[in-house]
């Protein structure tokens, strides 16, 4: 075998791993492209199949909005490739952000003390071409394009709307409050109560010109609402925005350093960095109003507020800076603005190309993994909303069968006890017949002495005056049960009116009196007593009347009262039957209504879990990366 040739190798591989170095970061960012447009091609074609479906429930639409929002992201992401450096300023309050943002650019730009009801970032852009462009972005994609006055009169109008509906919030949320007995009950009406009374602006972001700043020439600097700025909607956050930075600056109040809010700050920011791998190499630490705490108490209170600092966010921070933003706005020539610039560029500018490349890596992994958060939330929201779906209808199956049984027993019973009394009296009074010669006399006493139809007329009516009102009150809870409610706690609290125009069956609870037994006393050649037996009696009663022996008087008596009564029993039993039937189909009609103003169709359910499970599958492919793609 022949000898290798290390130095010949050796070489010819520091020539490779050169042009890998060489080319490597443009690869990486063509790569991380075709990876962010592979992804948004997924989120777009689970929102295509998605929104295929007409019929959208209020949680389902809600679902579709936040998923829409992240594929929003996504592009947002993937069209800002190639940006300018985004530097944002972070900080709880007025903690001299926007003085500070006024201080980079030299310019008087960034409103201080104003505090905006709109959870949005203010991005700051230099303004090459003058064209005084205000780029507002939505956070359904859209992106509009005014001029700087009309941006703010935009702008105007959505802090007037916030704060409008604010106040119809503060009106109605002690009332509804009122309603609640339990915490949960009242977290979740409030939940309710926000969704529907506030109004919560699409704007996410707003572009601001600016003409020939030197500060803005490499960067896009960003003002971002304040920490602890309280808007009444739950979910706000830095993560909202922080995935969008490739650089940060923390503003910290060097007069409350050790706050109860800085310490809230450092549990967020811990929990996100978490989220994102642990990622700090992008944050300068500003303390602010340094000039106050000097005053206070000069070089000694400087240094302990610093030591402090560093105590607390040391291994937060790449650095933590003391500045006074306000002397740093009056005085470009401010030593510690100085000192901030020279950091920013040491540690943003020097490798911005890195740095942008894997914070956007990064922020692409937070959208999605806040996707498959959302995916797995919903899923389970589904999940238990179809379980509900199959208690109710069983529920329902169940009442179906329970009160047919019921009224069959009870109709029964009543027949029964009933015939029981008449067959006693046949047994007693047949006898008495022979004695009474005239014929309607003794018609009369079979219906009044031995079938006692009087009294069982009574009976039957009373049955079923309460069979009615028991049934339409069994219909009205039946109803209200078969509803599904997309509420946890409060869902016996609110009322939840179905959207669907259901075509409900009416209830016919007035049975048609065919068998209304006692009509008249006229004899027995037409009309006769009884509706439901027609004339069925008047020829027994005139074979009675020729019949001398007993036996065969009492047999005929018991063959007439018999029939009448099956007749009677067979006609409770369909009218209440129907109804109980129309009951069900109602009732079904409402629970499949009421998932679908949930949900969707549930009869889709299985098709909407598959494609968000493949979306799931699917995010986390990546392409295949070879060697001679980076040669």
């Amino acid at each position: 075998m022949d000898a290798v040739d290390i130095k010949k190798h050796s070489k010819k591989c520091e020539i490779v791993f050169a042009k890998i170095i060489k080319n490597s970061r443009f690869k990486m960012n063509t790569f991380l492209i075709e990876e962010t447009k592979y992804k948004l091609e997924q989120y777009e074609e689970v929102l295509k199949k998605l929104k295929f479906f007409i019929k959208q429930g209020s949680v389902f639409k809600d679902y579709l909005d936040s998923f829409a929002e992240y594929s929003v992201q996504i592009k947002d992401l993937l069209d800002n490739m190639d940006d300018k450096f985004l530097l944002f300023v972070v900080g709880t309050g007025n903690y001299g952000k926007s003085t500070l943002i006024n201080a980079l650019m030299q310019q008087d730009l960034a409103p201080i003390d104003f505090r905006p009801k709109t959870w949005k970032i203010d991005v700051y852009y230099l303004d090459e071409k003058n064209e005084q462009n205000v780029i507002i972005k939505l956070n359904d994609g859209q992106i509009l394009n005014m001029s700087n006055e009309d941006a703010h009169k935009f702008i105007e109008n959505e802090e007037k709307l916030t704060d409008k509906h604010k106040k119809e919030y503060n009106n109605i949320k002690n009332e509804e409050l009122k309603k609640c007995k339990t915490k949960k009950e009242r977290d979740e009406m409030q939940e309710k109560l926000k969704k529907e009374y506030l109004y919560k602006s699409k704007v996410v972001e707003i572009r601001w010109p600016v003409k020939q700043n030197k500060f803005l020439k490499n960067i896009l600097l960003v003002d971002t609402p304040g920490i602890s700025q309280n808007l009444l909607y739950l979910q706000n956050s830095i993560k909202d925005y922080y995935f969008k930075a490739d650089g940060v600056i923390w503003m910290l109040d060097g007069l409350t350093i050790a706050s109860k809010n800085n310490n809230e700050m450092i549990k967020e920011l811990e929990s996100y960095l978490g989220d994102l791998g642990g990622l700090n190499d992008n944050i300068i630490g500003v303390v602010n109003k340094i000039d106050k705490v000097y005053a206070n108490g000069g070089k000694e209170a400087v240094d302990a507020v610093m030591n402090d600092a560093n105590n607390y966010f040391g291994d937060k921070f790449k650095y933590i800076i003391p500045i006074s933003a306000k002397e740093a706005f009056n005085n470009p020539n401010d030593k510690d603005l100085e000192n901030l610039n020279a950091k920013i560029e040491d540690t943003f500018l020097s490798d911005a190309n890195s740095l942008k490349l894997e914070s956007k890596k990064k922020g692409i992994q937070k959208i999605v993994k806040d996707s498959i958060r959302i995916n797995k939330e919903f899923e389970g929201f589904i999940s238990l909303k179809n379980s509900q779906y199959q208690e109710k209808y069983k529920s329902i199956q169940k009442f179906e069968k329970g009160q047919k049984e019921k009224l069959e027993k009870e109709v029964s019973n009543l027949v029964e006890k009933y015939l029981e009394k008449v067959s006693s009296n046949i047994i007693i009074m047949a006898g008495n017949l022979f004695d009474i010669r005239g014929e309607n006399e003794s018609k009369k006493y079979v219906l009044d002495n031995i079938f006692e139809l009087n009294k069982f007329q009574s009976n039957l009516k009373t049955f079923i005056s309460n069979k009615e009102d028991f049934i339409k009150i069994q219909a009205e809870d039946m109803y209200e049960n078969a509803k599904i409610s997309k509420y946890k706690y409060i869902s016996k609290i609110v009322s939840e009116n179905i959207s669907t125009n259901l075509q409900m069956e009416n209830l016919n609870l007035k049975i048609n009196q065919s068998f209304n037994i006692y009509t008249s006393l006229g004899d027995f050649s037409g009309e006769g007593l009884l509706n439901a037996l027609g004339g069925v009696i008047n020829q027994v009663y005139k074979g009675i009347m020729k019949m001398m022996k007993i036996n065969s008087v009492r047999s005929n008596l018991s063959t007439t009262i018999n029939k009448i009564v099956e007749e009677v029993e067979e006609k409770i039993l369909k009218v209440f039957n129907e109804n109980i039937d129309k009951i069900v189909k109602n009732s079904f009609k409402i629970l499949e209504a009421s998932y679908m103003d949930i949900l969707f169709d549930y009869n889709k359910r299985e098709k909407v879990c598959k494609i968000i499970e493949q979306f799931n599958n699917d995010i986390f492919k990546e392409k295949e990366i070879k060697l001679k793609d980076i040669l």
